[in-house]
This record gives C-alpha cells, sequence and structure tokens, in this order.
C-alpha cells in the first residue's frame, strides 16, 4: 500500500487560515469545525487520493463536508 503525505503550499496556508477567520467572525467555535473538516479531508486524501475525480489533467477535487472549501490533489 502506497503512503501518501500532504504537502501545503505557502497559498494555501494563507487561503486556510483566512477562511478560518472569516468563518469565526461568522460564529464562534465555526472556524474550528471547518478546521476540523478539513483534517478529515486530508486523512481521506492522505488514505486514497485517487478516489477523488480529476478536475484538470491530474489534479483531483476534495469537496470539505458542509463548507464551500475544495481541496485539490495530484
Amino acid at each position: 500500500m502506497n503512503v501518501y503525505s500532504i504537502i501545503l503550499k505557502e497559498e494555501a496556508r494563507a487561503e486556510i487560515s483566512d477562511a478560518y477567520y472569516w468563518y469565526e467572525s461568522k460564529q464562534n467555535k465555526l472556524g474550528e469545525r471547518f478546521l476540523n473538516k478539513l483534517d478529515d479531508s486530508f486523512i481521506s486524501i492522505k488514505n486514497n487520493p485517487k478516489i477523488y475525480a480529476k478536475k484538470y489533467k491530474e489534479m483531483r477535487q476534495a469537496i470539505i463536508d458542509k463548507f464551500p472549501f475544495v481541496n485539490f490533489t495530484v
């Protein structure tokens, strides 16, 4: 079984941070719930990245449950 890892570019880190603060500004602890869902997505991607649909060439898309946020994986 292949072992995969998540590599976040600095731009992705900044976007995640911005999303966290935006959700927190809307409702207390909503940013935390977003980060938890994002972590769940990262775990799923690491375990089986090929279950996600290809959106462009080798780029795949993982939609974050209950949040309008998308992870991309190659």
